[in-house]
């Protein structure tokens, strides 16, 4: 079994529906998580990515991934 990579690549940030077509048997895990909050816990970037921009990360049951820069956001909306 893989170890969870310590450096993302970030695969795209124009998606549209085909690039994150993939079989469902195939995927193990998924994350939808703040780029901010992965450089928290010293995972690094190997493109310039910011801190508030969500990420929807694929794990595949192969071993590889996909990162997906899916929106910019702003939490002052929940103030």
């Amino acid at each position: 079994m893989k170890k969870n990579p310590k450096a993302l690549l970030l695969t795209s940030r124009n998606i549209d529906y085909d690039d994150c077509e993939y079989e469902v048997s195939g995927i193990s895990y998924y994350y939808i998580i703040p780029a901010g909050k992965l450089k928290e816990q010293q995972i690094e970037f190997k493109n310039e990515v910011a801190d508030d921009e969500l990420l929807l990360i694929i794990f595949f049951k192969d071993g590889s991934y996909k990162v997906f820069s899916l929106v910019r956001y702003n939490m002052s909306f929940l103030y």
